[in-house]
Parts: structure tokens; C-alpha cells; sequence
């Protein structure tokens, strides 16, 4: 009898486990479906020497759901952003 309740109660467990792992499968985006909807932007700001200018860029970017993600030196700068 407590053999035969061991079995039940280690059937219940994975099965509880499977469910779980399924819910998980099924809900969460997959990495390549994330990197799918993943957008790029470089803006150029070599035109822009005034710190306000280059600030209200980055804000508008910002409020259009960019994120600035890399800021390399060319020649005088660009900024790479990620959405």
C-alpha cells in the first residue's frame, strides 16, 4: 500500500513538472522569435555640436522606444540604438 502511494504521488510530480515545462514552452517567446522583432538605428550626429541638440535627439529617440545601446567613434560620433 505505501509502495503503490509512492508511485502516485512520483506520477503526480512529473506530470505537475511536464505541465509546468509546457506552460513555459508555449508562453514565453523564443529567442529567435526575440531577435526577429529586434531593429537597429545609427544616427550620424557630426552636424550636431550643441549638447541641448544632442540631448532633445536622444529624448525623442527615447520616447519612440530606442534604447542606446552602443555610442562609437568614427570620425567625430554616431550613436547605435536598439529597439
Amino acid at each position: 500500500m505505501k509502495k503503490n502511494l509512492f508511485i502516485k504521488v512520483i506520477l503526480l510530480v512529473i506530470a505537475s513538472l511536464l505541465v509546468i515545462n509546457l506552460i513555459v514552452l508555449f508562453v514565453l517567446p523564443s529567442v529567435t522569435n526575440a531577435a526577429r522583432n529586434i531593429q537597429y538605428k545609427a544616427v550620424d550626429f557630426s552636424d550636431l555640436f550643441d549638447a541641448a541638440e544632442i540631448e532633445s535627439l536622444l529624448n525623442n529617440y527615447a520616447k519612440d522606444g530606442w534604447e542606446l545601446v552602443a555610442i562609437e567613434q568614427i570620425q567625430v560620433g554616431c550613436f547605435i540604438f536598439m529597439k
